[in-house]
């Protein structure tokens, strides 16, 4: 996976505990739908470990290597018929405490992973792109 100098700057924690599930539902402002996945994988960015290197430009390297790992997984789970989505409406400090992540990582997204009773169809797609100006 791409990584800014290589430092893999991301660390993910699987989460199927039901108990911990529902305590980072009540985090994210009460999302009950995330205590009822059968995988919810808190993405990290370990903003330490690239400042260390980078300086105070490390902190936003992690949280790019960290998305662009997101979105890998994003589209690996979709690929294989998973249902997959990113939350990241959540209490940080919150999240940090539950799942006793150090100080030098950020809690990024709560990315919620399963099998969906049903496929839902595509929405409607924007087309953000500009050429030359606005």
């Amino acid at each position: 996976m791409p990584s800014a100098g290589n430092l893999a700057t991301r660390d993910f924690i699987i989460v199927k505990e039901t108990k911990t599930k529902k305590e980072l539902s009540m985090a994210a402002f009460c999302q009950d739908f995330i205590a009822e996945a059968p995988i919810v994988l808190v993405a990290c960015a370990n903003t330490k470990r690239s400042s260390d290197r980078y300086g105070e430009r490390g902190g936003p390297y992690a949280v790019q290597d960290v998305s662009a790992a997101i979105q890998n997984i994003l589209l690996v789970a979709t690929s294989l018929g998973m249902g997959a989505c990113w939350v990241g409406a959540f209490d940080e400090e919150r999240v940090r405490q539950i799942l006793e992540i150090p100080k030098g990582a950020v809690p990024v997204a709560l990315i919620l992973l399963g099998y969906p009773d049903e496929i839902p169809g595509s929405p409607e797609k924007r087309l953000d792109v500009h050429v030359e100006k606005w």
